[in-house]
């Protein structure tokens, strides 16, 4: 399918501002009416296409439009900023012996436990460790599990990840892991002690 192209009044005047991402074209239509096609960012579809009742009307809709544009894309640029700033400035508080937790999948839910190996400003290194079965808990195929700290796994590799900043509440911070490049890409989570649910097929 070939790409759809912008479609440009002919004969029309162009008003795209260096400060906003938006342009509007001017034109006069067949029977010499005043009108003007707005779009926003790279679409490709107008935001509003009008017919006014004079040059003055269309002109102070121009002016309203992208006064508006301007005013979004201000506060858009200073919440990425904020953002940027805050994820520069964020420092996790995951200390050796912590334990992470990942539950994921669709058809059922697994769940895995990690432990915290060593730290640096921003990075952990962890292996997977055993988890129990909630005595009580078991259904049909499905049960809820608490992890078994300093019981790692026989073959658990290590693995060192970017500590990411997590949610507002999120003070330690979360894991982006796949298991090698391409992986299925899980988040790992700082665990609170509370059991987790999962599931599986026999």
């Amino acid at each position: 399918m070939q790409p759809s192209t912008r479609y440009i009044p002919k004969n029309s005047t162009a008003h795209s501002p260096d400060f906003v991402n938006a342009i509007v074209y001017a034109y006069d239509n067949a029977s010499g009416q005043p009108c003007a096609m707005a779009y926003r960012g790279k679409s490709n579809k107008p935001v509003w296409n009008y017919r006014f009742k004079s040059p003055g009307e269309r002109y102070s809709k121009i002016t309203d439009f992208l006064a508006q544009c301007k005013e979004i894309d201000e506060r858009h640029a200073a919440y990425r900023a904020e953002r940027a700033a805050a994820k520069k400035a964020f420092r996790h508080s995951f200390q050796p012996g912590d334990i992470l937790y990942t539950s994921w999948g669709y058809d059922q839910t697994n769940v895995e436990f990690f432990q915290v190996i060593r730290t640096s400003e921003k990075q952990v290194t962890f292996r997977e460790i055993a988890k129990d079965h909630v005595p009580g808990s078991d259904g049909f195929m499905c049960s809820s599990v608490i992890a078994r700290p300093g019981e790692f796994l026989q073959d658990a590799k290590e693995y060192t990840r970017t500590v990411g900043k997590g949610g507002h509440d999120d003070t330690k911070g979360t894991v982006s892991f796949s298991e090698h490049p391409g992986g299925y890409c899980r988040t790992l989570w700082a665990w609170d002690g509370k059991p987790h649910y999962c599931s599986w097929y026999a």
